[in-house]
């Protein structure tokens, strides 16, 4: 999942991405995770923050389609769904090489509630000088530049939470292993650059030693407060073609005392994805 923290979420990325190809219908139970495997990074002083952060960033597919639910709520008792799509392909060849410098392409469309469906993002992550960050809505019938701070709409994620992270996009620096929930976990602090223009001025991250999944995320603000923490269960961990992902997590707003679960619904991995499917003609059209 890391994972539109990431995702997205890359994460959402985030980091919180998760994948089924027939998720919600009859599929194969997925691969038990255990933690007893985790002598294969617990016992690794020589690693640091960028080198873990590396695996963190390698376990992903080279592209995905995926349908996401975000359900928010308050200390109010509130309560409001978002749906929508996420495509995204990685920037890089096989040899590790980026086209035209750039990282790598996102696009999400939301699919409901009915007063912003259609609307959406899109973002190109480059190598040098600022991302193309666009948003578009139906009721103003324009494309618009945007910041990745904006709020995805009704929810605790920012656009900034769910698109993939770069790892050229931060410096690392590790910090002492923790056990969180009883899962061993490296612990890496994620400064981005100045140029990234990142709304944060750190994220802590917890990545799971086994399979190198962040399972929680805390983040600051520029004023040096903390703002934010996405947790995920570790026992949502599942394997799909090769590649470790989370299949949901909750972010919550330490400072607005709300919080929104994000669910992948439906994923395709290695989808095919063409370039052309990232553009602002692409925003603005009804289909997929």
């Amino acid at each position: 999942m890391h994972a539109m923290a990431g995702a997205l979420l890359r994460v959402l990325a985030l980091s919180l991405l998760f994948a089924a190809p027939t998720f919600g219908q009859e599929a194969e139970p997925p691969s038990p995770v255990s933690h007893e495997d985790a002598s294969r990074g617990s016992d690794s002083p020589e690693l640091t923050g960028y080198d873990i952060y590396q695996r963190v960033l390698e376990n992903r597919h080279q592209t995905f389609f995926q349908k996401q639910r975000l359900t928010s709520g308050d200390a109010g008792g509130s309560a409001a769904v978002t749906e929508l799509w996420t495509r995204w392909k990685d920037g890089h060849d096989a040899n590790g090489q980026t086209k035209r410098g750039v990282l790598s392409k996102t696009l999400a469309k939301y699919t409901a509630p009915s007063r912003v469906r259609g609307a959406g993002y899109l973002v190109v992550q480059k190598e040098d000088g600022p991302d193309d960050q666009f948003v578009y809505f139906p009721s103003a019938r324009r494309v618009r530049r945007v910041s990745l701070s904006e709020a995805i709409m009704g929810t605790d994620y920012s656009v900034e939470d769910i698109i993939p992270r770069e790892l050229a996009t931060s410096e690392y620096e590790r910090i002492a292993d923790e056990v969180l929930d009883g899962v061993p976990c490296f612990v890496v602090d994620v400064i981005p650059k100045a140029e990234a223009g990142s709304q944060y001025a750190k994220l802590r991250s917890w990545v799971e030693k086994s399979h190198h999944v962040t399972i929680r995320t805390d983040y600051w603000d520029l004023d040096d407060q903390e703002i934010k923490r996405f947790t995920a269960p570790a026992a949502a961990i599942e394997e799909v073609e090769g590649v470790w992902l989370i299949r949901e997590g909750t972010m919550a707003n330490l400072v607005e005392d709300s919080s929104t679960r994000l669910e992948v619904l439906e994923m395709e991995p290695n989808a095919k994805i063409r370039d052309s499917h990232f553009s602002t003609r692409s925003l603005e059209s009804k289909g997929r």
